[in-house]
Parts: structure tokens; C-alpha cells; sequence
């Protein structure tokens, strides 16, 4: 009797079970939501059991959570689920949304809520944000309160960006040099046909690496008493080819763009849209169909010998410092090839083409930002670049015919050392040195025959760039929670 009285009072009142359970579950998503994410802001979305959202959804906005967005009070940011949906990112608000919907549908929460999205500051700017929740729910399932958690993630995005463009901006640095070192090979081993072809493809590799759609190289050449420009060789992108370009050995005097021949003297570059120069120069370049253009001076002996010059024919911009600097580079390497090419071409004995070619070449590598040296069988230095006497601060004379160890590297004389990596097949080493990480490539060179003849190492500095110099790159990334 007693039995079913407790059991009629239970069923009149389940308010009182339901109720006592939610205060316990509450203080339980609460803490553990809390305790998951450091520094978060938390806020409470109100249902009454009603499984479908809406924009006027009753929403406890915590204060810190409107001060996240730049907003202070209930005036500018109302508590309403449409204070919060209105500032989605249109990219990130259907997959959001879905989210929410499918936890509150889910009337055992088997479908958690935890989503990334960017989010609309006050002022306009977006963020990005990582968002958990967990509803509460009566005896059915339905949704009574969901409580939930906002962290700011958009620094630990900002530094994995950082992180993608430094490998993208070194593998597309890593193409250039591959494309060039194929140039400086071909100097003295190909006809002039197949070298033009393999100078072709190095300044598309150059050219389709900064979205460029013409690539030239002009020589200068007295006319008279004027100094002309001609154009040497020249590369098109597919949009190129179906607009008017100038035609090979063309020639201009430098009066057809006053003050250019002065400025490029001074080492000057020149790097706008074509509608920032004056009119003259503007109708020079405009019946090419340039709409932005780089012109990099290039020089032989600290004289003007011509000029690299990239049009992009689609855009309207101004080219980045590093696509400047890679081109740059690129341009008086190119130069500098050409010019012992032509000496090689020009040369009488074979005398005076292997001194040539060993100036020029020399020339060549000195001019290469990375530093390169070759061993002979036994790994004694035959050569060393300009970047590797400043690395070691050795003079090349001075170390000639001495072991590879006298670089006195991290990995000079143990397992890791360049060489003894490609001995074993392995063509790739890295090491640290005074804070720097460095990468090193390592080919074994034969001679005429096909026999072994020494090798040939190539070390890049991979640091990552732009970070604070107080902080270890480690370190930033631990700061960020990246690897968390």
C-alpha cells in the first residue's frame, strides 16, 4: 500500500527528480568545459524542450564573451541566438548551425558539439573560434538548457599559416635553384639549341612561381652613340602566348623610356601596375597587354649589361619583397650564364675556354645565396662558394686540398655528416648551429668516364623566419598550444 502511495507521489511531481538531476548536471558540463579549454568564455542557450533553434532563442551571453567580439552589454549585443548566427562567417555559419542542430537532435548527446568557425568582431574583422557544448536534457531527452564554451584559436591558425607558407615558400625556392643549377650544368655540355631550351624552361620555372605570365631578358647594345636594349630570350605562360609580344632581337633605345637607363644604373628596381607610370611608359607596355611589370637591373663587372623584366598580364599589383628577392636572384644567375655562354661561344682555344668557364662559373656559384662545396673521392675540398667562406670565415685559398671536416659543422666527423649520409644512400642531413636549422643536400659527382669523382654538398638555412628572437621556434609553438 505504502509502495504505491510513493509511487503515485513520484508520478505527480517528476519536476522534482528532473530538477534535482539537472542542478547535478549542470555544475558537472560546467566544470568540465572549464576545466577542457584555458581561457575560455562561457555562455547558456534556454529550449524548454524544444529541439529546433531560432534566431530568438533566449541566450546567456557572459560579459567576457561579448567583450571577445569587442561588444560590453545586452544594448549592443542582445541575448539572442541571432547575436551570435548573424556573425558567422558565410564560409562556416551552414556547417555551424548543422552542428547545433544535430547535438540537440540527438536525445542522448551520442553527437557531441565541438566546432571551429570564424566569427564577425564589432569591428569587422574576423576570428577564429572553438566552440564545445553539451545540453541537458528531461527524462525524454528533449533539450532543456545547453551550456557551452568559446576560445579564441586564431593565433595558434595564424601559426600554422606561418608554418604552411615557410614550407611552400622552401620547397618553391628549393624548384627555382633546382631549375637554375640546370642551367649553370648546361653551360659547356649542350648546343646552343638545347642550352636555350633548358634557359626557357628555368625562367617558366620562375615565372609560374610568382603567377607571372612573361619572363625576359634584355641585353644592352651601343647603337651609334646610344645605348639600346634587346631582347635575348624570352618566356610565355599559356594566357602570354595569345597576346602581341615584342619579337626576339628586338631593340630599343633607352630615350623610348626616358630616366629608366639612369635608375636601373643606381640598381633600381621598378615594380607597379603599369597605370602608376607615366603616360609615355604606360602606352610602351600597355599594347603588350602588361598590366603590372618587375624589372630587375643585371649586371657584368658592376656595368649595366641588361635587364630581367616579368609581366603579369592579368593583374594589377605590386610584387612581394620575397617574390623580388627570388627574382632577383634568379635574374643574375640567368645573367651570369649567359655570359659565359657566350664567352664559352666566343673563345678561340680550348685554353681560354676552360679559364673562362672557371671564372665564370665561380662567378656563378658565387652568386648563388646558398652555400656549396665539392669534395674530391677522398673528401678533400676542391671548392667552396662565396656563402661558405662567410659562413665559416675561412678564406676558399686557404682550405683548398683539406679534409671536408675543416667547415667544422655539427656534423663534421659523426654518422650525420653529408657525405656519409649519401654513402649509405641517404641524400639528405640536417643540423643546428647558433640557433639555426640547416638542411643539407649532398650528389656524387663522376667524371667523363662515369667513375666516382667526389660530390658536391648544398646547405640551406630552413630557420623559420619572422619569429621573435627571445623565443626558440619550439617554444612559440608550445606558447601557441599548436601541438596540444
Amino acid at each position: 500500500m505504502l509502495k504505491k502511495l510513493l509511487n503515485r507521489i513520484k508520478n505527480s511531481f517528476p519536476h522534482i527528480t528532473i530538477r534535482s538531476r539537472y542542478a547535478v548536471e549542470y555544475d558537472s558540463i560546467k566544470s568540465q568545459l572549464v576545466g577542457i579549454d584555458n581561457g575560455i568564455v562561457l555562455w547558456e542557450i534556454d529550449f524548454d524542450g524544444k529541439t529546433s533553434i531560432n534566431p530568438n532563442n533566449r541566450v546567456d551571453w557572459s560579459s567576457e564573451f561579448r567583450q571577445m567580439l569587442g561588444f560590453t552589454d545586452e544594448k549592443d549585443f542582445p541575448g539572442l541566438l541571432a547575436s551570435w548566427s548573424a556573425r558567422l562567417h558565410p564560409e562556416d555559419k551552414e556547417k555551424t548551425l548543422a552542428a547545433l542542430t544535430a547535438h540537440l537532435d540527438s536525445t542522448t548527446g551520442a553527437k557531441p558539439y565541438d566546432v571551429e568557425y570564424r566569427l564577425m568582431l564589432k569591428n569587422g574583422d574576423y576570428k577564429h573560434f572553438h566552440a564545445r557544448g553539451a545540453a541537458m536534457r528531461d527524462h525524454k531527452g528533449a533539450p532543456l538548457k545547453m551550456i557551452g564554451s568559446l576560445i579564441d584559436i586564431s593565433d595558434k591558425r595564424d601559426l600554422e599559416r606561418l608554418v604552411k607558407d615557410h614550407a611552400a615558400g622552401l620547397e618553391k625556392k628549393q624548384i627555382i635553384f633546382d631549375s637554375l643549377y640546370n642551367v649553370g650544368s648546361a653551360i659547356s655540355t649542350v648546343n646552343k639549341q638545347t642550352f636555350e631550351k633548358i634557359l626557357s624552361k628555368s625562367m617558366g620555372v620562375l615565372g609560374t612561381s610568382i603567377n607571372a605570365d612573361r619572363v625576359q631578358i634584355w641585353r644592352n647594345e651601343n647603337v651609334g652613340s646610344n645605348l639600346h636594349f634587346t631582347l635575348s630570350d624570352e618566356w610565355l605562360s599559356d594566357y602570354a602566348i595569345k597576346l602581341e609580344s615584342a619579337p626576339k632581337c628586338i631593340t630599343y633605345p633607352y630615350d623610348v623610356v626616358p630616366g629608366w637607363e639612369d635608375k636601373l644604373r643606381r640598381v633600381k628596381h621598378i615594380n607597379n601596375p603599369i597605370i602608376d607610370l607615366l603616360p609615355h611608359e604606360y602606352t610602351f607596355f600597355n599594347r603588350h597587354g602588361v598590366r603590372s611589370l618587375m624589372i630587375i637591373p643585371l649586371f657584368k663587372n658592376e656595368s649595366l649589361w641588361g635587364f630581367l623584366r616579368v609581366d603579369d598580364c592579368r593583374n594589377e599589383r605590386v610584387f612581394s619583397s620575397d617574390e623580388l628577392s627570388d627574382v632577383n636572384t634568379a635574374g643574375q644567375f640567368l645573367a651570369l650564364a649567359l655570359i659565359v655562354r657566350d664567352s664559352l661561344d666566343a673563345a678561340n682555344s680550348e685554353t681560354e675556354k676552360n679559364t673562362e668557364l672557371k671564372h665564370w662559373f665561380k662567378s656563378i656559384l658565387d652568386a648563388v645565396p646558398v652555400a656549396i662545396s665539392v669534395t674530391d673521392a677522398d673528401m678533400n675540398l676542391t671548392f667552396i662558394n662565396a656563402a661558405i667562406e662567410n659562413m665559416i670565415g675561412k678564406k676558399r685559398e686557404n682550405i683548398y686540398g683539406k679534409r671536408c671536416n675543416v667547415l667544422n659543422t655539427d656534423i663534421c666527423n659523426t654518422p650525420n655528416c653529408g657525405i656519409a649520409c649519401a654513402k649509405r644512400f641517404v641524400n639528405r642531413t640536417f643540423y643546428k648551429s647558433s640557433g639555426k636549422s640547416y638542411q643539407v643536400d649532398v650528389s656524387k659527382l663522376v667524371d667523363m668516364d662515369g667513375k666516382d669523382a667526389g660530390y658536391v654538398e648544398v646547405i640551406q638555412d630552413i630557420t623559420e623566419p619572422g619569429l621573435q628572437q627571445e623565443l626558440t621556434f619550439e617554444e612559440k609553438i608550445n606558447r601557441s598550444g599548436f601541438m596540444r
